[in-house]
């Protein structure tokens, strides 16, 4: 009882421990910056920079790492569209069903012809949809 009483009155006299004090501290704090705060020589509490990889002081003429030079030459997978030609009577999600294999994915080719569809309900014979992968 006496130990409660005595870390209670302990942290009511230190301001700087306070949840609302710790809370403005890990606000403030600029980016890069841990949320641990070390006292300086005034006995205010300052977060200290710290190296986000290892957790250690960070050099004043840090480099960043530059990416692998394997990773720059990676080659992209080509992206191939399927150009598709609206005959009378065809719908979006009839178009879906025949490339998709679901007519739940007709919005994806509206998306992709915007420009070109200004009703999906009512498709121009002769159109031309591309169908997006």
């Amino acid at each position: 009882m006496v130990v409660s009483i005595a870390g209670v009155l302990w942290l009511s006299t230190r301001p700087g421990l306070s949840t609302r004090a710790r809370m403005m501290r890990s606000r403030n704090a600029p980016s890069g910056y841990e949320n641990s705060a070390v006292p300086d020589e005034s006995g205010t509490n300052k977060p200290q920079p710290t190296n986000t990889t290892n957790n250690t002081p960070r050099a004043k003429n840090h480099q960043p790492e530059t990416p692998d030079a394997t990773a720059l030459e990676r080659p992209q997978k080509p992206r191939t569209e399927t150009l598709h030609v609206v005959r009378t009577g065809e719908t979006l999600s009839g178009i879906s069903e025949k490339y998709y294999g679901s007519a739940n994915r007709w919005q994806n080719i509206l998306q992709a012809n915007r420009s070109s569809v200004t009703d999906p309900r009512k498709l121009q014979p002769g159109t031309k949809l591309v169908i997006p992968d």
